[in-house]
């Protein structure tokens, strides 16, 4: 494509050379530039691409796009207000603009954007449509799955996506958004069928400093909302739903489960076989008999109706949908081979999560409930010794351990953990992640359930600056099954 054409509707304050050049491809990672390509120079979170301009140049780039003052007369160089935006723009055209074809449905949220999406998905599938998913686990288009490298990923990455999924012929993609999605444009300039709210806790507070900065970046999804026929769905149990409802122009269904709303449960029940509700909805009631565990797996299911009443979906549909879905990797991910105990994968890393699996769990267990649990490295150290404090006045016996420690030592975040415990007794502490999972199975007995907390469908662990692999699971099961 002729760089002229790719730089249409991009906010453009200069162009050095010539603008009737072919470009081949577009890059943001200069390792991976070769010749006759773009070069996008954005600013991530530890390395700004305009510092390697020069490397991006050697490796043959025909064209730079960059938001500084330098001049590099051996190529074209365009200068750009926001080089982010303008990455997102030209992503968009030089994939032909894919998303214009496709019915997008966004989820935000501190957690539940994940079970959401899963949700969400099945019950367009269930209608007999082809859906695109974006999310935490993976990328996904009927048989074609490729593991997340983020939640949410950088704009060239989606719009190749979203590429993919119109050659399948798919009418939609689900994506799970995040903050610093939001707050690094990377969506930019899509617009969304349906946004969902799921809920606000404290997370990501080492990028976001406060929790304003925070909530500000989940609340740009619903400025993108298509003016046409676009809805929001809305936890309006949550604090910050009123501010998210002041801002939209579109239509929204609000869900609940302490109040009327929209969509509510008039019954429901809990056991660890899953949950059965029957919700209330402008479509009449759902009686839904859902394989998920939990009382928080209950506001997710309502977001997930909501998103199906939306799009106009039959609620016999919604209802097929939902109970399609048995299990979500590393979501409340129950793990059987015989035991006389359970044991749970989940992904809880943050207070408000860890908080509502332990609870919930806690109900549902005749015996004790053994909590592993653990803080990432060179994250939010603030809300270590919160997610101390409340494994420990929730679960019977506590054992703490690393999590991704990143280049911190593991000693000091557990140090930082322990801190917030009042009550130390049937509290371990044991660094190797590996040895506290094989602990807490080799303690627990009949009628107990282990937690293994933090990590989900993750398999690695990062421990300096190395990326080794790692997985809960199959340490869990291979103990499991040597027992």
């Amino acid at each position: 494509m002729k760089l002229k054409d790719i730089l249409k509707n991009v906010d453009v304050i200069e162009t050095r050379g010539s603008e009737d050049i072919e470009i081949k491809n577009i890059k943001y990672n200069s390792k991976n530039v070769e010749k006759g390509d773009i070069f996008a120079a954005i600013k991530g979170e530890s390395l700004d691409g305009h510092n390697f301009i020069d490397d991006a140049i050697e490796r043959g780039a025909s064209a730079v796009i960059h938001q500084n003052n330098r001049i590099f007369p051996q190529i074209t160089d365009v200068v750009v207000s926001d080089s982010r935006k303008a990455l997102a723009l030209i992503s968009d055209k030089f994939y032909g603009s894919p998303s214009k074809n496709l019915k997008l449905i966004g989820i935000t949220g501190t957690n539940g954007k994940t079970t959401v999406s899963y949700l969400v998905k099945n019950i367009i599938e269930a209608s007999g449509l082809k859906t695109g998913l974006l999310g935490t686990i993976s990328y996904r288009i009927e048989d074609e799955c490729i593991d997340a490298t983020l939640t949410t990923p950088e704009s060239l990455e989606i719009h190749s996506f979203f590429d993919k999924i119109k050659k399948k012929k798919a009418n939609y993609a689900v994506l799970e958004v995040s903050s610093h999605a939001l707050k690094q444009n990377r969506i930019y300039g899509l617009k969304f069928t349906s946004a969902v709210f799921t809920n606000i806790s404290r997370d990501h507070l080492d990028y976001h400093q406060n929790m304003e900065d925070y909530i500000n970046s989940k609340l740009k999804l619903f400025n993108q909302l298509d003016d046409k026929n676009s809805f929001a769905v809305i936890n309006i149990d949550d604090p910050i739903s009123g501010k998210i409802i002041e801002g939209i122009n579109a239509e929204y269904f609000g869900y609940s489960i302490s109040k009327k709303s929209d969509i509510y449960p008039i019954y429901y029940n809990l056991n660890f076989d899953g949950i059965l509700i029957n919700a209330y909805t402008p479509k009449g009631d759902i009686k839904i008999n859902s394989k998920l565990i939990g009382y928080f797996n209950i506001y997710n299911i309502l977001a997930a109706v909501g998103v199906g009443i939306g799009l106009n979906i039959d609620k016999n549909i919604i209802k097929e949908g939902i109970e399609n879905v048995e299990q979500i990797p590393g979501r409340i991910e129950k793990l059987k081979i015989g035991q006389k105990f359970d044991v749970i994968i989940d992904y809880s890393h943050t207070p408000d999560s860890l908080l509502n699996v332990i609870a919930t769990v806690k109900k549902l267990t005749k015996g004790d409930v053994i909590a592993v649990f653990g803080c990432g490295g060179d994250r939010d150290k603030g809300k270590r010794p919160l997610m101390g404090g409340i494994a420990s006045d929730n679960a019977d016996i506590v054992i703490i351990t690393s999590d991704n420690p990143r280049t911190e030592n593991p000693q000091q975040i557990i140090v930082d953990i322990v801190k917030g415990i009042e009550k130390k007794e049937g509290i371990i502490l044991l660094p190797d992640r590996k040895e506290a999972i094989i602990k807490a199975l080799s303690i627990a007995e009949e009628y107990d359930t282990v937690l293994i907390l933090g990590k989900g469908h993750e398999n690695y662990q990062i421990i300096g600056k190395d990326k080794i692999h790692f997985n809960d699971k199959e340490v869990a099961l291979d103990f499991l099954k040597q027992m």
